[in-house]
């Protein structure tokens, strides 16, 4: 976690989106090449208690398919184009399994992976919602990755729930701080007891402000973004104490980081 925060951190949000459909491999291994520390991913499990990538609840955005992914087998999800809707380069494309990702990260020596838990209690139950986040707490120790894991949910519940099954030994990632935070469902927890990330956020879509950096230095927790890329907003968010860049368009980020000064690769 420490050495996480020695630097400001580079994450490809869904992989490198701005050049491959996301969430799919050729988005990931692109991220990879352009030298991102981190991959931020969405972790959902099929009916059948298959654990897989990808960000909606729904196929439909993504895929050709229709429905629910709490609900389909995972050989109804293999079945699906995950990259036509893209560009038709991409046709063919399938999801990734999460044994498939792991075995990429795992093969990536110092690759982080930012795990952001989808399937919600409100959504698809609250026994599905923690099986969903055991699997991948399995899979994160089967693929000898804890120390390159970070986990994160808007569901407050399952958040507390990874954060305590996981006993300190992976950095957890919030969403958002007061009066901004975009967590849902019930909270036990404050989130500077056990958070020590957390992406910021304001209500009219503007760059967060010194103020939404201030609350996180006073809870001791590492501030994130997930901005336009340019070099206006990357300078500001530096200025200000962003430890985290996660973008949709990597390649652009880390050119701006570098221009910045705060990159050298």
């Amino acid at each position: 976690m420490n050495k996480l925060s020695e630097h400001i951190v580079l994450a490809a949000h869904r992989g490198d989106q701005a050049h491959a459909p996301e969430n799919t491999m050729h988005a990931f291994e692109r991220a990879i090449r352009l030298g991102v520390d981190m991959i931020e991913t969405d972790i959902h499990m099929s009916s059948d208690g298959v654990m897989f990538i990808m960000h909606d609840d729904l196929v439909d955005r993504t895929t050709n398919g229709h429905g629910m992914t709490h609900q389909m087998t995972w050989k109804e999800l293999q079945a699906l184009d995950a990259g036509s809707w893209y560009g038709p380069q991409f046709a063919g494309t399938t999801i990734p399994s999460l044994e498939e990702f792991m075995a990429f990260v795992q093969a990536t020596p110092g690759l982080w992976v930012n795990w952001e838990l989808k399937d919600y209690p409100e959504v698809c139950g609250q026994d599905f919602a923690l099986r969903s986040a055991d699997g991948l707490l399995r899979a994160i120790a089967d693929y000898d990755l804890t120390d390159r894991s970070m986990l994160n949910s808007f569901s407050s519940e399952v958040l507390e729930y990874v954060a305590a099954e996981s006993c300190g030994e992976m950095p957890i990632h919030g969403q958002g701080v007061a009066p901004t935070s975009r967590m849902h469902g019930k909270a036990t927890r404050a989130p500077q007891d056990y958070w020590d990330w957390a992406c910021l956020y304001t209500d009219d879509h503007t760059i967060p402000s010194e103020s939404h950096y201030a609350a996180c230095k006073a809870l001791g927790i590492q501030p994130c973004v997930c901005i336009k890329d340019t070099l206006e907003n990357y300078e500001k968010s530096v200025h200000l104490g962003c430890r985290m860049f996660t973008s949709n368009d990597p390649e652009t980020a880390a050119r701006l980081l570098r221009e910045l000064g705060v990159r050298d690769i």
